[in-house]
């Protein structure tokens, strides 16, 4: 033993008592930055030479603040990148989604692939996927400023110690949502490591005190950066075109019905084979089945823990797709669409006698809404009516996110869509149309006042419909 190592020793256990996750190694890596020797090279430092600077860095370690802002570097796969206050500290497991990504970009025939790493922070990513994918075209989105000095630094060292990467990162300071708008549909590979942490979540020190707050906090549900990412993929990808992003290891199922077009195709499946899916409207999250598939209406009841005196209301895609299932839509049902669809008015009208299907006891009427939800109207669209009601038990609270959702339904679902949280956790207004004069059923997103400005309707006394006010 010298005195290094045996100083070594002492503030390993120091920085164990102050909660550093790998106490031994951390204080090795700050010896040998202290004294600019390799980690496995301290054993060679003579005494006289010991630094008692060393016990500053440590101390700052103690403290939380990250390794990487004490000794100023970060690896990462074969990177050393200059990193500090301002910038996310790239970490291990974006190195794997990396790897995926260089060896996806080395199957596919084409000798320059063109690569969008948004939310670039220090250019870890895209520093990586320039030095080992030979020809790949790396365009760096970055909007905060700090950041992004951090990556012109790494990306002119990376030229310097790989001049095949020279001017094959290109920096570009702008927010991912509208960046590189001269790529639309010219890009073969979308590659991100956005914030994904859900807010109000708790994370170390070393992450929430130092790392950029812009680069942790995702929203409610973390995911909000996610759903930008794959609009902005939408615009940029070629057809074919791939996309790799981080997420934390709970979000996986929600993450992949975030890429609305595959997650849309496997809902469009799994209801025409009478299956369920829970997809997210404008007032709270539905659970869904074909209205014409029996054996799919029939789960539905079971799913929310009800009877055929209950029957489901029905969403549409169009008002086209509306009127093909009403027999009349009375004096006001026109002025009434025209003013409140899509949005939060659900309609009860006659349905056409002609049609085969079998919702329950409707007693001849159907409930009919068109809701306001990007998600929602393109899987109707793909689908055409869907019996839709509130994705929760019957009695329980009505799920505003796709994950309340799941706690409730859970296997008797096969696909859960998630668009994010509600707007709004308020059921839609029901009015019943199968009398002369439109009666309020329930009250809810619409009020009554915005509905006396369209139709004369009647609040009270018993409708000719019979048809009970069922919540979505």
């Amino acid at each position: 033993m010298n005195l290094l190592l045996d100083e070594v020793a002492v503030a390993a256990s120091r920085l164990a008592e102050a909660g550093v996750e790998s106490p031994r190694a951390d204080a090795e890596l700050i010896a040998a930055h202290v004294h600019g020797v390799a980690r496995g090279a301290l054993h060679t430092v003579p005494d006289a030479a010991f630094d008692p600077r060393y016990w500053n860095d440590v101390a700052r370690r103690a403290s939380r603040e990250p390794l990487q802002h004490i000794t100023g570097r970060a690896y990462f796969r074969y990177l050393e990148l200059e990193v500090g206050p301002g910038v996310f500290v790239p970490r291990q497991e974006t190195e794997v989604m990396t790897g995926w990504a260089i060896e996806a970009l080395g199957q596919i025939d084409i000798a320059e692939p063109v690569v969008a790493d948004l939310g670039t922070g220090s250019g870890a990513i895209a520093l990586a996927i320039a030095q080992e994918v030979p020809g790949a075209r790396v365009h760096a989105v970055e909007a905060d400023p700090l950041a992004r000095q951090w990556a012109q630094r790494n990306i002119a060292g990376c030229a310097a110690a790989a001049p095949h990467t020279a001017g094959r990162v290109t920096l570009h300071g702008e927010d991912f949502a509208s960046a590189l708008p001269g790529l639309r549909g010219a890009v073969d590979l979308v590659i991100s490591n956005p914030p994904y942490i859900p807010a109000g979540s708790w994370v170390p020190p070393e992450v929430g005190e130092y790392d950029p707050a812009t680069a942790l906090w995702g929203g409610e549900d973390g995911l909000d950066s996610i759903r930008m990412i794959e609009r902005v993929a939408r615009r940029l990808l070629r057809g074919g075109g791939l996309v790799a992003v981080e997420h934390g290891a709970p979000q996986g199922a929600a993450v992949y019905w975030v890429f609305a077009a595959e997650g849309l195709a496997a809902a469009a499946l799994a209801l025409r084979t009478g299956e369920l899916v829970v997809l997210p409207t404008d007032t709270v999250y539905g659970i869904g089945a074909d209205a014409f598939h029996p054996a799919g209406i029939t789960s539905l009841l079971v799913a929310k823990g009800r009877g055929r005196d209950m029957p489901p209301p029905v969403l549409v895609g169009t008002v086209r797709a509306a009127t093909a299932l009403i027999e009349d839509l009375g004096p006001y049902g026109k002025d009434l669409i025209d003013e409140f669809w899509p949005g939060g008015l659900t309609i009860v009208c006659r349905a056409r006698r002609t049609l085969n299907w079998d919702l329950g006891d409707t007693r001849g009427t159907v409930a009919v809404r068109m809701p306001l939800h990007a998600v929602a109207l393109d899987l109707l669209k793909e689908t055409g009516p869907l019996a839709v009601s509130s994705a929760n038990h019957t009695g329980s609270p009505a799920a505003t996110t796709a994950a309340e959702a799941e706690e409730q339904l859970g296997d008797a679902v096969s696909v859960y869509l998630d668009g994010g949280p509600c707007g709004a956790d308020v059921p839609s207004t029901i009015v019943d149309l199968t009398g002369s004069v439109p009666r309020l059923l329930r009250a809810g997103a619409v009020s009554v006042g915005r509905l006396r400005e369209v139709a004369a309707l009647s609040t009270g006394g018993d409708g000719e419909s019979g048809r009970p006010a069922e919540p979505e």
